[in-house]
């Protein structure tokens, strides 16, 4: 209900209600669990390719980029 209430808001301040939404439903930290979870199983995986170790390093990268930035 009070997830409707915001998003059919209006105000300069509804990002920053919803974001507080999501950290007392525990959103936040759910969506960081997956984000590991998967962060490693992508990087197992690509670690399984038989090339060249150097040939991998850019989508090495391009995980952590993805992994570490806020929004």
């Amino acid at each position: 209900a009070r997830f409707k209430t915001v998003m059919s808001g209006q105000g300069p301040d509804k990002v920053q209600k919803v974001i507080a939404l999501f950290k007392e439903s525990g959103v936040d930290v759910w969506a960081n669990g997956l984000k590991e979870k998967y962060s490693a199983l992508a990087n197992h995986h690509l670690e399984e390719i038989p090339i060249q170790s150097s040939r991998k390093d850019p989508l090495k990268h391009l995980v952590r980029f993805l992994i570490q930035r806020d929004h």
